[in-house]
C-alpha cells in the first residue's frame, strides 16, 4: 500500500490533472503508520510487559534520518546552484526546519496570500515528515498508558476518543478559531489563524488519521477473515483510495470529512491483508519495490520536480512529467541501496546507540548552523555580479507592501473636483492599475478612488451559496462580508468610470457578466473596463537570478502563460466593457519581455510590478488608445 500512497502523490505533483487529489498518498501514509507503531507498542508491552522507548526512538532515527539528511544536503546544494537569494534564504529555514522535525509549523507559518509557489520550495513534501516525527514522539507514552491497563477496551477507547477529537477540533478550525476557545474564555471570538492552512499543516490535526490506523490493530485482530470478505474489503478500500486521489482537488479544505475517503480506505486494505485475487495489485514485484523504496522516493521526488521546473521555466508537459517520475524512482533506488537501507540492516545494529546517537548529533549540529547561516544571510549575493546583486536584493515583503500602499490610501469618497471620477476596485492587480498610473503621471488627471477587495475573493459582488461553498471555502465568511459591503456603497454610483481588476480565474471569469450586471444596476452610466490576466511564466526574480546582467536580458522572453488564453477569450465576449490588456506592450509571438531595456526588472513574482516596472507600464500606456477614453492624461514630463 505504500507503493498506492507514493505512487498517488508523485502522479498529483508531476502535474498530471486526473490524479488532482494524490495529496491523499500522504494520508494513507498517516494510517499506515499509526496501524505499524501501535502494533509494536502493543505486541511489546503484551509480551514483555514493558516497552523500551530508548530503543523504539533510535530505530525510528534510524529509519528516517540518515535519508532525510542526504536528501537536505543535495537539495542545498541544488538550491545553492540555482535559486535566487530570495528563495535561497527560504530554502536556509526549511532545511533547518526538516532537519528538527518541525517543517509542518514552518511552511504553516509561511502560508499567505504572497507565498513563493510551491515550485519554489524543494522541501515542501517534509511538512509531512514533520507531523509523523512528532507522532512519533508522543504516541508511544499515551499508547503504553492505554494498553497497561488491564482491561482490554481502554486502549482502543482512548485512542477512539482521541482520534475523535482530533477530528471534531479539524472540522471546527477549518475558518480559523475554534469554538471550545470562544466557550472558555471567549478568545475565539475573531479569527486568529488561517484555518485551513491549520488544519492541513499541524499535527493536532492529523492525529484522527493515525488514529484510524492505530484502532486496526484491535479491529484485525483475534481473528481470521474470510476470504471472500477480505476480497471485498480490499476491493472496497482500493475504491475509496482511488476515488479520493480522482475526485479531490486543491480547492477544498482538507483535511475535513474528505480525508475520511483516503483513510477508511487504507484501513480498508490494512483489515483485508494480502487475499490471492486483488491482493495481487499490491503484492505484485512491481508493488512490492516500489514500496521497499517509497520513503526514498517520498523523499527526492519533489526536489527534483522543483529545481527542472526553475532550470527550465516553463510549466511541465505530460512528457516532462513522466520522464522526472521515472528519473525519482531511478535516484531512490540508489538511495534506498546506499544510505537508507544501509543502517537499518541487521549488521547496523553492531553500531552502538550511543556511538549513532553521538555521529548523528554531530551531522546535525554542523548542518544545522551551516543553514541557519544561510537562512539569516541575504541569499548568498555574492555568487552574482554586482550590477545584478542590487535588484536580487530586493525584500519581498516591501515589494509586497508597496503593491498594497497607494492602492490602500486611495479607498476614500471622491472629493468633488470637477476631473472625471475614476473607480478602480479589484485585489492586487487593481493594486498593481492604481501603480501604474501613479508611477506613470495619469493619476493626477482624475479623481481617483478604489475599492480593495482583500483574502482572494476574485468576486465583487454576492455570488450563490454554490459558488461560496465550491470555489471560495476557505474564504467565505470573509468574501461574504465584502460583498454584502460592496452592495451597499454609494461611491460606485458616484463613479463615472470604473476598472474592475482581479486574478481572475475560470469559476470568477464565468460569473463576471453576473458582477457587471450588478454593478450597471447601481451605476447604468459609467463606462466599465476590466482588465485581462496577465500571469507570466516563471516569477521575475528567478528570471533574473538566470538572465540578469546579460546586455540583451531585455530581449529573452519567457513563453506566454497559456492558463490566460482561454480567461482573457471570455473577458473579451463580454458586451460593452473594455478590456484593458496591462501585457500588450510586453508580449508578442516570441513571449513575455521580463526586464526593461535598462536591464531592470519588471515584475518580482509571476505578476505583480517592481516600483521601476510600474514606471515602465506607465510610459507605454500613452500608445495605447483607452487612457483617454477614461479621461486619463499624462502629466508633463512623463
Amino acid at each position: 500500500m505504500r507503493a498506492l500512497a507514493v505512487m498517488a502523490v508523485l502522479f498529483f505533483h508531476a502535474g498530471f490533472v486526473t490524479f488532482s487529489g494524490g495529496f491523499a498518498g500522504v494520508d494513507v501514509f498517516f494510517v499506515i503508520s499509526g496501524f505499524l507503531i501501535t502494533r509494536l507498542i502493543v505486541n511489546e508491552v503484551h509480551s514483555t510487559g514493558t516497552f523500551r522507548f530508548g530503543h523504539f526512538y533510535v530505530r525510528r532515527m534510524r529509519r528516517l534520518f540518515p535519508a532525510l539528511l542526504a536528501t537536505l544536503w543535495l537539495s542545498f546544494i541544488g538550491a545553492a546552484f540555482l535559486f535566487a537569494p530570495q528563495f535561497l534564504s527560504r530554502v536556509g529555514g526549511a532545511l533547518v526546519a526538516a532537519l528538527f522535525s518541525v517543517s509542518n509549523i514552518y511552511f504553516w507559518a509561511e502560508s499567505g496570500y504572497f507565498d513563493p509557489d510551491a515550485i519554489l520550495k524543494p522541501l515542501l513534501h517534509t511538512w509531512s515528515l514533520g507531523v509523523e516525527e512528532q507522532f512519533y514522539l508522543v504516541w508511544p507514552v499515551l499508547v503504553v498508558l492505554a494498553v497497561r491497563n488491564r482491561s482490554r477496551w481502554i486502549g482502543p477507547a482512548s485512542i477512539a476518543l482521541a482520534g475523535l477529537a482530533s477530528f471534531l477540533f479539524a472540522l471546527d478550525m477549518a475558518d480559523g478559531r475554534l469554538a471550545i476557545l470562544d466557550v472558555m474564555s471567549g478568545i475565539g471570538d475573531a479569527p486568529r489563524a488561517d484555518g485551513p492552512a491549520a488544519v492541513f499543516f499541524l499535527a493536532p490535526f492529523r492525529v484522527f488519521e493515525f488514529a484510524i490506523g492505530a484502532l486496526c490493530v484491535w479491529l484485525g485482530g483475534g481473528w481470521k477473515t474470510p476470504k471472500l470478505f477480505a476480497e471485498a474489503l480490499l476491493a472496497i478500500g482500493l475504491l475509496l483510495i482511488g476515488l479520493s486521489v480522482l475526485l479531490l482537488d486543491e480547492t477544498a479544505i482538507f483535511p475535513s470529512w474528505n480525508a475520511l475517503l483516503p483513510c477508511l480506505g487504507a484501513a480498508c486494505v490494512i483489515l483485508a491483508g494480502a487475499p490471492p485475487v486483488f491482493g495481487k495489485v499490491l503484492t505484485n514485484p512491481v508493488m512490492t519495490g516500489l514500496g521497499k523504496v517509497s520513503y526514498s522516493l517520498y523523499l527526492v521526488h519533489w526536489p527534483v520536480i522543483v529545481f527542472y521546473g526553475y532550470w527550465t521555466f516553463t510549466p511541465l508537459s505530460a512528457g516532462e512529467g513522466a520522464g522526472l517520475i521515472v528519473v525519482s524512482i531511478l535516484l531512490a533506488v540508489p538511495m534506498f541501496h546506499l544510505v537508507e537501507r544501509r543502517f537499518r540492516l541487521p549488521g547496523a545494529e553492531e553500531v552502538r546507540s550511543s556511538v549513532f546517537l553521538r555521529q548523528s548529533a554531530l551531522a546535525a549540529t554542523v548542518s544545522g548552523l551551516c543553514w541557519a547561516g544561510l537562512w539569516s544571510s541575504n541569499g548568498w549575493l555574492w555568487r552574482y555580479p554586482e550590477e545584478v546583486q542590487e535588484q536580487l536584493s530586493y525584500e519581498v515583503e516591501a515589494l509586497n507592501d508597496y503593491v498594497w500602499k497607494r492602492f490602500l490610501a486611495e479607498e476614500r469618497s471622491f472629493d468633488g473636483s470637477d476631473r472625471q471620477k475614476l473607480l478602480v476596485v479589484g485585489d492586487s492587480m487593481g493594486a498593481d492599475f492604481v501603480n501604474i498610473l501613479g508611477e506613470g503621471g495619469w493619476a493626477g488627471s482624475v479623481d481617483l478612488a478604489t475599492v480593495p477587495v482583500l483574502d482572494n475573493c476574485k468576486t465583487l459582488f454576492p455570488v450563490s451559496d454554490a459558488y461560496y461553498e465550491t470555489y471560495l471555502p476557505k474564504m467565505e465568511e470573509s468574501c461574504r462580508r465584502q460583498h454584502a459591503t460592496n452592495l451597499g456603497r454609494s461611491i460606485f454610483a458616484e463613479a463615472d468610470a470604473i476598472v474592475v481588476a482581479f486574478e481572475w480565474s475560470e469559476s470568477s471569469a464565468d460569473v463576471l457578466d453576473e458582477q457587471l450586471a450588478v454593478l450597471r444596476t447601481l451605476n447604468p452610466s459609467a463606462k466599465i473596463a476590466v482588465t485581462a490576466r496577465r500571469i507570466l511564466t516563471g516569477t521575475g526574480i528567478e528570471f533574473f537570478a538566470h538572465h540578469g546582467g546579460k546586455p540583451n536580458a531585455h530581449e529573452i522572453r519567457t513563453p506566454y502563460f497559456e492558463g490566460n488564453v482561454a480567461i482573457n477569450r471570455k473577458l473579451r465576449a463580454l458586451q460593452g466593457v473594455t478590456v484593458i490588456d496591462l501585457l500588450q506592450p510586453l508580449c508578442n509571438e516570441d513571449g513575455c519581455q521580463r526586464v526593461t531595456r535598462e536591464g531592470v526588472l519588471i515584475s518580482y513574482d509571476l505578476a505583480h510590478l517592481t516600483p521601476k516596472g510600474a514606471a515602465y507600464l506607465g510610459e507605454r500606456l500613452a500608445t495605447m488608445d483607452w487612457p483617454a477614453k477614461f479621461g486619463l492624461r499624462q502629466e508633463a514630463g512623463h
